[in-house]
């Protein structure tokens, strides 16, 4: 049984599989992320369920090739690579398991290091409005300071 939008598992392969860390109905697995290991051309890939390699992980997901399989069968029989294999690419080189968890680090770190600047700069903007209210109040210590009063604010 083949379900729309669930990724297509083929039994006995290694494959890397994204889960969801919330409730769900069908299936723990993220989308269509799950990704087999397997080889073209004497090469290691990881391609998705429609056979497409993962060339390269960035900020907004995996960018995917032209697929280097064959779609599923009807008879469950494995996948064949397409003609031409790798050379559809056009040049282009495929991750490999290694360098699959490297560039999913790397992007995450990244993605750590981005948020952490954001908070930084949050938390700076906040101690300076800070400060210029606690500096206004210490100015008009007999002023009141009404709901609507914006100083201090960001």
């Amino acid at each position: 049984m083949v379900a729309a939008e669930l990724p297509r598992l083929r039994p006995r392969q290694e494959y890397i599989v994204f889960l969801r860390n919330t409730e769900w109905n069908v299936s723990a697995v993220v989308g269509d992320l799950a990704f087999r290991v397997d080889t073209v051309d004497d090469t290691e890939v990881l391609v998705d369920s429609d056979g497409a390699p993962v060339l390269q992980i960035g900020a907004f997901g995996f960018d995917l090739g032209a697929p280097v399989f064959e779609g599923p069968t009807r008879d469950g029989s494995a996948p064949k690579p397409v003609e031409g294999g790798l050379k559809a690419l056009g040049g282009r080189r495929p991750l490999d398991l290694p360098n699959f968890a490297k560039s999913l680090q790397a992007n995450l770190d990244a993605q750590v290091a981005h948020r952490g600047q954001l908070l930084r700069e949050a938390r700076r903007r906040f101690q300076l409005a800070w400060s210029a209210g606690c500096r206004d109040a210490r100015r008009d210590p007999g002023q009141e300071r009404r709901p609507d009063d914006q100083r201090g604010r960001i």
